[in-house]
């Protein structure tokens, strides 16, 4: 079962709720769902990427170690997009300029490999999607 709750007016994150007998729900290694809109101008020029949103992991623990992956799965068949991976944070950014009206459906994954003692071997996955409506104005302003 999942559990919406709006961050903000642009954004609305579901997250997983797992009865206690819910075999199907606690293997399922995706923990959140989150879904946003972003609204651009046409940007006829752009000399360097420009970040539009990111996604963050967030350890509970101050002495938990772990690593991010972050992939595009659907919605950059033409290329505009890409992910800049830093320390548990990825951002989406666009790379090249961009014309509207248009509208993108973007699908982000974000795996996070935990690791609770680095000494093992032992790693858990869990994953978080990110579905992005991108809605570029024909105006550039």
């Amino acid at each position: 079962m999942f559990c919406s709750e709006a961050n903000s007016k642009d954004t609305v994150v579901c997250r997983k709720r797992c009865g206690h007998n819910d075999v199907d729900c606690i293997l399922n290694e995706t923990q959140t769902i989150t879904f946003q809109t972003l609204a651009l101008p046409t940007i006829p020029f752009l000399p360097q990427p420009l970040i539009l949103t990111t996604m963050r992991a967030v350890a509970t623990s101050g002495n938990v170690h772990f690593s991010t992956d972050y992939r595009i799965l659907e919605g950059n068949e033409r290329q505009f997009f890409d992910i800049l991976k830093g320390q548990g944070v990825g951002s989406l950014r666009l790379t090249r300029s961009i014309h509207g009206p248009d509208e993108l459906f973007l699908k982000i994954l974000m795996i996070i490999h935990l690791n609770p003692n680095p000494r093992l071997r032992f790693t858990s996955t869990t994953q978080h999607l990110a579905y992005i409506h991108v809605i570029v104005s024909q105006h550039d302003f």
